[in-house]
């Protein structure tokens, strides 16, 4: 199994934007008065962080496994 770089990043890229348009979506039709939407509203924003989190992190894992992969042939 080959690594694709490009393959991986627009994933996880496509996911990511779509959870924040339904953070977006739900933001502006939530009502700021009600506890439970900003409840709601918390949560989106938790699992949309954990998702940038986790995609920041594995493109910064990827990118160090291929320097060492380099470093390693020369």
């Amino acid at each position: 199994m080959a690594f694709n770089f490009e393959a991986i990043n627009e994933s996880m890229g496509r996911q990511a934007t779509l959870k924040e348009d339904e953070l977006r979506s739900f933001a502006e039709s939530m009502d700021p008065n009600s506890s439970t939407d900003l409840i709601r509203f918390q949560q989106k924003i938790q699992e949309w962080g954990l998702l940038n989190n986790l995609h920041s992190t594995t493109i910064k894992s990827l990118k160090d496994t291929f320097a060492s992969i380099v470093q390693k042939m020369q």
